[in-house]
C-alpha cells in the first residue's frame, strides 16, 4: 500500500485477548501457589538442593548434556 510504512499494524490485534486471559489466569495460579504453605515448602526443598555441592554438580552436569543438543 503506498504511504504506509513497513511494520505498522495490519488490522490484526497480535495475540488472543483469549490466549492473554489464559496466560494471566496460569501466572496468577503459580503465584497463589508459591505464596501457599506447599509452595513454601517447595521453595525451601529447593533451596536446600541447590546449597548441597553434589547436588549442584549433578544439575551442571545434566545443564551441559543439555546445552549440547541445541
Amino acid at each position: 500500500m503506498p504511504g504506509r510504512t513497513p511494520g505498522t499494524s495490519t488490522g490484526k490485534a497480535g495475540p488472543s485477548s483469549t490466549r492473554r486471559n489464559v496466560m494471566a489466569g496460569v501466572l496468577d495460579r503459580i503465584k497463589r501457589f508459591a505464596r501457599s504453605p506447599q509452595g513454601r515448602r517447595a521453595a525451601e526443598q529447593v533451596r536446600r538442593a541447590a546449597a548441597d555441592p553434589r547436588r549442584r554438580a549433578q544439575a551442571q552436569e545434566m545443564l551441559r548434556r543439555f546445552g549440547k543438543r541445541r
